[in-house]
């Protein structure tokens, strides 16, 4: 590294580019060193030039959304990470970034359960003007979605600029791949923000070529959550890395771009224009993890109905399986085992649950107590049962005899007979009278 001015050492010189050291990036070198190679170019952050691979840079990227934009007018993009990993903020600068470039898209924003009603959405929409459509928390939508409604969302989303007019670039943000309908997988720009080992082996199914590429990036986005830094190889040749910590400003985020797969960085950025108004809502005040979990306790009390939901929750939120229990877990890994390894349809996967479902349902009667109780049986059936048992009470039992302990005559009578018993000699200490 050279430095420009000796009495100025925040600024330094690489490859005929003046940078500026910062608390939160630097350029060093690195004896690890990487097989990466890239050019460098600047990027401004409060009032400092911080290096960045050109291929990394955030709006680099985006700019090639624009323009694939601009000539193929539908550009579909899908969002993978966990809750809190950056998915809305990389959304965001994706919207303010299209506005800085001077593009004018009308933004809508819409929930997972709205998807599924976008045919009425469209026909509200201005004809002529290009558009950003915005889906959040779209897994839970997806898990539950008939085959026929995911038909009739991806045919809408084909045809939308079509029937608009004008250019759309449609952008939908899951919590775990495997979440993502196969139509939704084959989108022109992925980006994953966060990984886990359950993601791991998802991505091998998608980018087996390129798995060197994904382990890279769980390495450093592993760096980064748990020390906090990451840092990006420039040249393995001069042994080379930007090093970054976490939100000072970039994080790191794996984006794939048709058939590149590559690293890149993004900040938090936007404007008043961009970002969605903030709404007047009436939310919950619970503070801490008592309040929250005597909240959930008192909307759902059934304990064993709650934990399972609990399992499968945190399963689909935190995108690993590490909180079910038990057969839960090995059927949960066996069922995703089976769905990487075959192509199987929704409409097969549903016919294989209601098949399964049909067997479970002829499973024999639990016996409890002296009472039978069908797993079957209606809830109307059931109180039926419950009735008939308390009008027919079964007959109390037979009382034992009573013994010289509950009856106050028999009890003198034995004590009398032992007094009245003759004396024998105590030969053993053991020895008591009859």
């Amino acid at each position: 590294m050279e430095v420009v001015d000796q009495a100025s050492p925040e600024t330094y010189q690489y490859k005929d580019t003046e940078y500026d050291n910062t608390d939160g990036v630097s350029m060093q070198q690195d004896a690890g060193g990487s097989a990466y190679r890239d050019k460098v170019t600047t990027y401004n952050y409060k009032g400092k030039r911080i290096p960045v691979p050109i291929r990394w840079h955030p709006n680099s990227v985006i700019r090639r959304i624009v323009e694939h934009n601009k000539r193929s007018q539908y550009t579909g993009v899908t969002m993978i990470g966990m809750s809190g990993t950056g998915k809305t903020t990389l959304t965001n600068k994706i919207i303010h970034q299209a506005h800085v470039l001077g593009e004018s898209y009308i933004v809508k924003r819409f929930n997972g359960h709205e998807m599924m009603k976008i045919d009425e959405h469209i026909k509200k929409m201005k004809k002529g003007f290009p558009h950003i459509l915005v889906f959040d928390d779209a897994s839970y939508t997806m898990e539950d979605a008939k085959s026929a409604d995911i038909a009739r969302l991806a045919n809408a989303l084909t045809t939308i600029r079509h029937v608009l007019q004008s250019r759309v670039i449609v952008i939908i943000n899951f919590h775990y791949s495997k979440a993502t309908k196969k139509f939704f997988r084959n989108q022109h720009f992925t980006f994953m923000t966060s990984v886990s080992v359950e993601e791991l082996s998802n991505f091998q199914e998608m980018y087996k070529d390129k798995m060197n590429v994904v382990r890279q990036f769980a390495r450093q986005y592993n760096n980064m959550v748990l020390r906090g830094s990451f840092q990006v190889p420039v040249s393995s040749f001069e042994k080379r890395v930007i090093r970054y910590k976490m939100n000072e400003p970039f994080r790191i985020a794996l984006v794939a771009e048709i058939a590149d797969l590559h690293f890149m960085v993004y900040d938090r950025d936007g404007c008043e224009q961009c970002l969605p108004k903030k709404e007047a809502k009436k939310s919950l005040k619970l503070e801490t993890v008592n309040e929250i979990a005597e909240h959930i306790k008192r909307v759902t009390p059934k304990m064993g109905s709650l934990r399972t939901a609990m399992q499968y929750f945190m399963c689909i939120h935190l995108g690993n399986d590490k909180h079910l229990k038990g057969a839960h877990q090995s059927a949960w890994r066996h069922l995703n085992d089976i769905d990487r390894s075959m192509d199987i349809s929704e409409e097969t996967w549903e016919k294989v649950y209601k098949k399964i479902d049909g067997e479970s349902k002829h499973s024999p009667a639990k016996r409890v107590g002296k009472s039978k109780v069908n797993r079957t049986m209606s809830v109307l059936d059931l109180a039926k049962q419950i009735k008939d048992e308390e009008d027919n009470p079964p007959p109390p039992p037979t009382p034992e005899p009573p013994t010289f302990l509950d009856n106050e005559d028999l009890r003198k009578e034995a004590e009398e007979k032992i007094e009245n018993e003759p004396e024998t000699p105590d030969y053993d200490s053991y020895y008591t009278p009859p």
